[in-house]
């Protein structure tokens, strides 16, 4: 009788021990896998599922899509107010004879003119020491520079 109360014991103890094996806590960190089991038939992904990626795009364009007719109106505003700027900017540098310059060149072509224009400015200064006739020339000269 000790013999199969024995072999019932440790059969027992194999169910038990197999029991707590196949609920043990199975953990996996992130950009990591782990399986506790069969994964027969089961769907693993890796990544950010479609339906999410569909949702985070429709809700990017979404904005675009639903503007107010008022901020339609500020927009349409903005641009006419940034193309009269850029007319006017082309107008001056037209009086200067610098016409046909490419967009990306304006700012790059207005920091050189208002560099000459400062230059001229210098030069247009009396010097102490100028001779009386040259002071006078400079100061018309300045007079000039100041009123365009």
């Amino acid at each position: 009788m000790k013999r199969p109360l024995s072999f019932v014991a440790a059969l027992g103890m194999c169910f038990f021990v197999s029991i707590n094996t196949a609920y043990a806590q199975v953990r996996a960190d992130t950009g990591s896998i782990a399986i506790g089991g069969s994964v027969t038939s089961s769907t693993v992904i890796i990544g950010i599922p479609q339906e999410k990626v569909d949702e985070l795009v429709r809700d990017a364009k979404r904005p675009l899509e639903e503007l107010t007719t008022q901020q339609r109106e500020n927009i349409a505003l903005l641009k006419e107010k940034l193309d009269l700027n850029e007319r006017q900017v082309r107008a001056a540098l037209g009086i200067l004879g610098e016409n046909d310059i490419p967009p990306e060149r304006l700012a790059a072509k207005l920091v050189e003119i208002a560099k000459r224009f400062r230059d001229l400015q210098a030069t247009a200064s009396a010097q102490p020491g100028d001779d009386p006739k040259i002071a006078a020339l400079k100061a018309d000269a300045q007079k000039a520079v100041e009123a365009g």
